[in-house]
């Protein structure tokens, strides 16, 4: 079984997993916003696409992208 069908058929590992996805996303943000300003500051506005953003560290590399102030394309956006 993999984990979405796991997800699927759990609403408490779904909620945990989606709090962990969320928090890794923020923590990285947070990380590059301290650490490499010079290089988030060239992201701002910036469109990006990400291949393999249905997947769990695509949707959280999405989410820091976005966090960043970058756009990841509508046809692509997280639920």
């Amino acid at each position: 079984m993999d984990l979405h069908s796991l997800r699927a058929a759990d609403p408490e590992l779904d909620r945990f997993s989606a709090h962990i996805q969320s928090a890794a996303a923020r923590a990285a943000v947070a990380w590059l916003q301290r650490d490499d300003a010079a290089r988030v500051a060239k992201l701002t506005g910036q469109r990006i696409l990400v291949t393999g953003s249905a997947g769990y560290l695509g949707a959280t590399l999405c989410r820091a992208i976005v966090g960043l102030g970058a756009e990841v394309p509508l046809s692509l956006s997280l639920s």
